[in-house]
């Protein structure tokens, strides 16, 4: 599945993904803003090392995450590793259920070919790709179209209200994003065609810098768990 977490900076978005990909088992995250640092995860800063984690990632009980946060200036050749990497070990590990994380996705190029596969040819249930954004005009149409939940934050830009109307179809969704305060966001679920509001928190927040016992990370949505039951 495709989640896409839009809204203004500093609202939760990476927080909220993070929080949702910690729901499966394996993760493996591209954070070029080095936003999260956790003791309990690995993490790497070179392409050459993206292969052999991914190996350990999936052949070692012990290892749930890998985040790579890359250090070179360019960030295209650095996700086009990452991309490579992820999708050669989920095509040789079809078995296992993978969260794939990509945070402030203005930095690459979502529609390169190797991403677009990820997007469009790994199965639904199995691969849940989260992508956070400002806006979204940073998500390439072909993504947008296909994405399976919209988590929502704070959007003032009348542009970006226009797409995401035109996009649900429902004009109560805009109208519940005008009314968002703090980390407060609106989920529309694309397939069923349903709202929710979350505006609290303390429901999905998990710590991207101190490390917690797997038992202390919250549901997502409270109201709709179903929905985010991601752990295989």
């Amino acid at each position: 599945m495709i989640y896409n977490l839009i809204g203004r900076r500093e609202r939760g978005k990476t927080t909220l993904g993070y929080g949702m990909a910690r729901k499966l088992r394996k993760r493996i995250i591209i954070d070029a803003r080095q936003m999260i640092q956790r003791v309990d995860v690995v993490r790497i800063t070179r392409a050459d090392d993206l292969r052999p984690a991914m190996l350990e990632l999936v052949n070692d009980d012990a290892v749930s995450e890998i985040v790579y946060q890359p250090q070179d200036d360019d960030l295209a050749v650095a996700f086009e590793a990452w991309t490579a990497a992820t999708k050669e070990r989920i095509v040789l590990s079809p078995h296992v259920p993978f969260a794939v994380m990509v945070d402030e996705v203005s930095f690459y190029k979502l529609d390169a070919a190797r991403f677009q596969w990820l997007a469009k040819c790994t199965p639904r249930e199995a691969v849940h790709i989260i992508l956070t954004a400002h806006r979204p005009a940073d998500i390439p149409t072909s993504i947008r179209a296909i994405a399976d939940h919209w988590c929502i934050f704070s959007t003032t830009q009348e542009h970006d209200l226009d797409v995401i109307e035109k996009r649900c179809g429902n004009p109560r969704v805009v109208n519940a994003i005008k009314r968002l305060q703090g980390r407060s966001y609106v989920h529309w679920d694309d397939a069923r065609g349903e709202m929710a509001v979350c505006d609290d928190p303390k429901l999905w927040y998990v710590s991207l810098r101190s490390v917690e016992p797997k038992s202390t990370v919250p549901r997502l949505v409270e109201s709709k768990p179903a929905e985010f039951e991601l752990e295989n």
